[in-house]
C-alpha cells in the first residue's frame, strides 16, 4: 500500500509541508533513491495536489514542501540553507514570476546552489527558444509533462542522483 501524506493549507505567502509515512511500499524501500527533500512550485492548487500524491506514491521522496507562486517560495528559502531543498518541481508558467524569472532571482540571491537540481514542469510542449532559455540555467537538469506518472518520478528521481548526487537516505 502505497505511503500516505499529511497536509496542512496555508495562505500563500505560507507554505504546505508534506512528510510521506514511515512505511513505504517494500518494492521502492530498497531498489529506488529516496529525495530527502522537494519543493513543489505551481500555482495550481489541483496540480499541487495532483503532484504531492503521485510524489508520495513514489515512494521515493522524503519532505515535500509546496508554494503557489515563485515570490513565497523565495521568500521561505531566504530564511537560511537548511530551507533549501534537494530538488525543485517548478511550473513554467506562473504568474507574476514565471519559471525563467524563478531562477533568475533565486540564481542572484541565493546563488548557483540554491538547490541541487530543477526539475521543470509542463503541460503543453515548449517551444525549442523557451527550452533553450531555461537550459541555460545549469541547475535545471530535467523537464516533465504533467500529470507527473509514479514511474517517471522514480526514474528523474534515479537520474537527479547520478547526474548530481542528490541526497539520498540509507
Amino acid at each position: 500500500m502505497p505511503a500516505i501524506a499529511r497536509t496542512t493549507e496555508y495562505s500563500t505567502e505560507q507554505f504546505t509541508r508534506e512528510t510521506s509515512a514511515q512505511r513505504r511500499p517494500e518494492t521502492y524501500q530498497n531498489h529506488c533513491p529516496v529525495l530527502n527533500s522537494v519543493m513543489i512550485i505551481d500555482d495550481s492548487r489541483i496540480d499541487r495536489a495532483l503532484h504531492c500524491r503521485a510524489l508520495s506514491r513514489s515512494g521515493v521522496i522524503g519532505e515535500m514542501v509546496e508554494f503557489s507562486d515563485g515570490e513565497a517560495a523565495l521568500s521561505y528559502m531566504q530564511k537560511g540553507p537548511e530551507q533549501c531543498p534537494d530538488a525543485i518541481l517548478l511550473d513554467v508558467n506562473l504568474p507574476r514570476m514565471d519559471a525563467h524569472d524563478f531562477l533568475t532571482d533565486a540564481t542572484r540571491t541565493l546563488g548557483t546552489g540554491f538547490a541541487k537540481a530543477v526539475v521543470i514542469l509542463t503541460s503543453i510542449p515548449l517551444l525549442p527558444r523557451d527550452h533553450k532559455r531555461l537550459m541555460d540555467f545549469e541547475i535545471v537538469k530535467h523537464f516533465l509533462e504533467k500529470p507527473l506518472i509514479e514511474a517517471e518520478i522514480r526514474a528523474t528521481a534515479m537520474k537527479l542522483n547520478l547526474d548530481v548526487g542528490v541526497s539520498t537516505r540509507p
